[in-house]
């Protein structure tokens, strides 16, 4: 792929290279959770920052919205494109096995899924340290299931790391 005029803004090139490219291989397995590898995240760097643009404008863009993804490529492309949320659900159900979440629970869980959303990763000391999550009280709503939490978290943030 040609480098594109530097005419439009980087997050317009970024927006346009993702309407033209829905079904590209690292998109679709950032949309549906699913392990990178690590060429996957070589041709996501080079995309952003060789045919859409430079790495000094994707700094630029990454700083200018602080944005928590730095220089992950492939959690910068989740914050934009989002994740599946049914698999997200699904996932952290079989860490529960055959528990079923009530209506705080899948609160909580929502918070979470909307926060990956949003930022593109999301880690433990997230939920510890960040101010849409500080207030909410983890022991009493999720309790020896509190653990789970963890490990999902975990493994969303592996799929992309």
């Amino acid at each position: 792929m040609e480098r594109p005029q530097l005419e439009t803004d980087y997050h317009t090139r970024i927006l346009e290279f993702l309407k033209e490219h829905r079904d590209h291989a690292a998109i679709k397995k950032i949309y549906r959770l699913e392990k990178l590898s690590t060429a996957d995240i070589a041709e996501l760097e080079h995309i952003c920052w060789k045919e859409l643009g430079t790495k000094e404008e994707y700094e630029r863009y990454v700083s200018k919205g602080q944005m928590i993804c730095g220089d992950k490529v492939a959690v910068f492309f989740r914050s934009i494109v989002g994740i599946d949320r049914h698999m997200v659900k699904e996932m952290y159900a079989k860490f529960l096995g055959d528990n079923i979440l009530n209506s705080l629970q899948e609160e909580y869980i929502d918070q979470i899924i909307g926060y990956v959303c949003e930022n593109g990763d999301i880690t433990p000391s997230t939920i510890l340290t960040d101010e849409n999550f500080v207030n909410l009280n983890w022991n009493s709503v999720f309790g020896t299931h509190l653990v789970d939490i963890r490990k999902y978290i975990d493994e969303l943030h592996g799929l992309i790391a």
